[in-house]
């Protein structure tokens, strides 16, 4: 896989900041524990990609910066959390409430499920100028065509008042896309946006939503497992692990000089034309559980590099280049193999 040029990351201050996230949550086989310490930053226009194996914390992070999940049985704490200067944690319930949509906004990664069933696509369009706005029906109606316009619906006069069953996968996603950028946030998620599409229709998805993205001046955060797309699309990384951003920089940085040894795994278990005999390399092993973290490193398990210091300390911050950071305790030796290999 070539790697395609980008950007750089606006020098500006960061629109999102975020120190020491926790999120947990209560349930019948203990208490799991989402995200664990995570620090985050987002820049005005850039693309931030998200990426890790499920259930490493990407979506939990991202809903609890909605303010989504900011109640029983999910319990969200954090030293520090900023959007263009105001404190987050600081804002009432309605506060935040009224943030979600034209602040911020969230395209889910599965539209059939997200999408209400008994209710047009349309109303569901309208239904944010309604709230947000105070439109009459009439006005919003128009709004939601224009929508579904903006999204590359095609005949969107009629298609407004037919249901999500009535979408194809990919129309169904881009009317999700749709609710999302309807009020023109200033930050959006995107959760795994192209799941259960195909390829093409994939590269269609992503393309409009970059395309928004550029028209609008708004920053994307990028929920992902596919590293190619990754590649092709975001400015940044942040590889997350067991509830905890273990590795971040630029595309270049990390897909280049990957410091984190989980890094360094998902970068070599991408099928290539060049696999060998088609068989994928492979991460050994299983994540830990999210009920009993182990005491150390959470990927010591799984490790190469393993040591007795893993198993006991967790691994700080390590700074090797200018915006590119590793939480491992061998982070110069990891980046040093693979740019020797």
């Amino acid at each position: 896989m070539d790697i395609v040029a980008h950007k750089t990351p606006p020098e500006a201050g960061a629109s999102l900041r975020v120190r020491d996230l926790h999120v947990s949550f209560d349930s019948d086989q203990g208490r799991i524990f989402a995200v664990n310490g995570v620090d985050l930053d987002v820049a005005p226009g850039e693309t931030l990609a998200l990426v890790g194996e499920s259930g490493s914390g990407k979506s939990v992070t991202s809903e609890a910066v909605m303010g989504i999940v900011d109640c029983p049985p999910g319990q969200v704490s954090a030293r520090e959390m900023m959007w263009g200067g105001r404190s987050l944690t600081q804002m009432t319930r309605t506060e935040r409430r009224k943030l979600c949509g034209r602040t911020f906004s969230l395209v889910f990664q599965d539209a059939l499920t997200a999408l209400n069933p008994g209710f047009t696509v349309g109303y569901q369009i309208a239904e944010m100028f309604r709230v947000h706005q105070g439109l009459s029906k009439r006005q919003a109606r128009e709004k939601a065509i224009e929508s579904l316009r903006r999204v590359g619906i095609p005949a969107p006069e009629r298609r407004v008042d037919e249901y999500p069953h009535q979408y194809s996968g990919g129309m169904r996603q881009r009317a999700m896309i749709a609710i999302a950028i309807a009020l023109r946030p200033k930050l959006l998620f995107a959760d795994e946006p192209t799941t259960a599409l195909d390829v093409t229709v994939q590269a269609q998805v992503i393309e409009l939503i970059k395309q928004i993205q550029r028209e609008d001046g708004m920053s994307l955060v990028l929920v992902s497992h596919d590293l190619d797309l990754v590649a092709q699309y975001c400015d940044r990384i942040a590889v997350m692990y067991a509830g905890r951003i273990v590795e971040t920089g630029t595309v270049d940085q990390v897909y280049l000089n990957p410091a984190h040894p989980y890094t360094r795994g998902l970068i070599s278990s991408r099928p290539t034309l060049h696999s060998d005999q088609g068989v994928l390399s492979t991460i050994p092993g299983l994540p830990p559980r999210l009920t009993a973290l182990p005491e150390g490193c959470a990927f010591e398990p799984r490790c190469t590099m393993s040591t007795d210091l893993c198993q006991r300390a967790v691994p700080g911050e390590v700074r090797l280049a200018p915006g590119h950071l590793s939480r491992c305790h061998f982070a110069g030796q990891v980046e040093h193999e693979r740019a020797a290999s």
